[in-house]
């Protein structure tokens, strides 16, 4: 009787030990697994590189997962992709490293210490391309309410990369209120020229017809050449203008190009119709068609 006794207590000591390391091993699973395959990441390290933010973290997504983030201008697009830039990145050994344009984290100038909101996370099995750039709305919904968004601030090097050409436009507005004031001064002078030489001609009133037939001749002449002189201006401020439209001070803006442009710093290129974004003339490398820039090693800017 006391041998079936002891068989039965070690048989209920062994079902409820296996019964709290079931309850562990489901516990450690829903801490771990989201729906529809979601993980969370820690970032260990946060860098910066031509515009972009580097993002180095690990989490329990096996290996392949890919890494997405959401940024608040638009929920809708991954802002994430690969540092070798044109693809996921993804989850090797429950470690990553990933790039996300600032430029894309905000709508407006990015200024050095500016705060940006991110939610990154991995997810496993996502069977949406790379180049749609696409968060679906059931993943939306997920990630809003088990993924926290992430904080980055913008360094010295992102700010200087997206740097606008408020300085330079200052220094051209100098240039031309300089130019202003020049043509001013030119211009009185001649008015005083000129009422001068009507002055003179009152006091004269005796002279000959032939006299005033030259003087008349000769007005209408300076009237020819100034007239002339003013059209050449225009002529030279118009083209002026037109050279200005897409480079300033060394530097193009991307969106007033009807070309493709191609950034030898980054390797990204940005077609016509694309959001633009400021950079050194000297980094742009024009493209005929985007199999041409994609030949060349460049990956297309993601808006």
């Amino acid at each position: 009787m006391k041998n079936k006794l002891g068989c039965i207590g070690v048989i209920l000591l062994i079902l409820v030990m296996l019964a709290r390391c079931s309850s562990c091993a489901q516990s450690n699973l829903e801490s771990k697994l989201h729906d529809d395959g979601i993980y969370k990441v820690e970032i260990t390290k946060v860098s910066s590189e031509d515009g972009d933010f580097i993002l180095k973290g690990k989490t329990d997504a096996p290996d392949g997962s890919k890494i997405l983030a959401q940024g608040n201008v638009d929920k809708s697009e991954n802002e994430a992709e690969s540092t070798d830039y044109g693809e996921y990145a993804k989850v090797k050994n429950h470690k990553f490293s990933v790039s996300i344009d600032a430029g894309y984290l905000s709508d407006g100038d990015l200024k050095k210490g500016q705060k940006l909101k991110a939610r990154i996370f991995a997810i496993k099995n996502y069977s949406i391309k790379f180049d749609d750039h696409k968060i679906t709305k059931k993943v939306q919904k997920i990630i809003s309410e088990q993924i926290d968004p992430i904080t980055l601030t913008v360094n010295r090097e992102i700010s200087d990369y997206y740097k606008d050409d408020d300085d330079d436009s200052e220094e051209d507005d100098n240039s031309d209120s300089d130019s202003d004031k020049d043509q001013s001064k030119t211009e009185d002078e001649e008015e005083d020229k000129s009422k001068s030489e009507s002055e003179k001609s009152e006091d004269k009133k005796e002279d000959t017809r032939q006299s005033e037939d030259t003087k008349e001749k000769a007005s209408s002449q300076s009237s020819t050449d100034t007239s002339s002189e003013n059209k050449n201006s225009d002529t030279s401020a118009e083209e002026s203008t037109n050279s200005s439209d897409e480079s300033q001070a060394g530097k193009i803006y991307t969106g007033n190009s009807n070309k493709i442009v191609g950034n030898a710093r980054t390797h990204k290129y940005h077609v016509p119709g694309q959001a633009g974004y400021n950079m050194n003339a000297a980094n742009a490398v024009y493209f005929n068609s985007e199999e041409e820039a994609q030949a060349a090693g460049y990956v297309r800017s993601k808006r």
